[in-house]
């Protein structure tokens, strides 16, 4: 198993919740740009 360097579990605890954060906004942003067909208007 490779030594990372990690000084604790906070550290891993912090970097899976920035990537989850992440991921999730990214999951957002496509479905929602994915709601609406092509060649119709954006109801408002």
């Amino acid at each position: 198993m490779q030594d990372w360097n990690f000084t604790g579990g906070a550290e891993t605890m912090k970097l899976i919740l920035m990537l989850g954060v992440i991921v999730s906004f990214l999951v957002a942003i496509f479905t929602a740009s994915y709601d609406s067909k092509p060649g119709e208007e954006a109801e408002k």
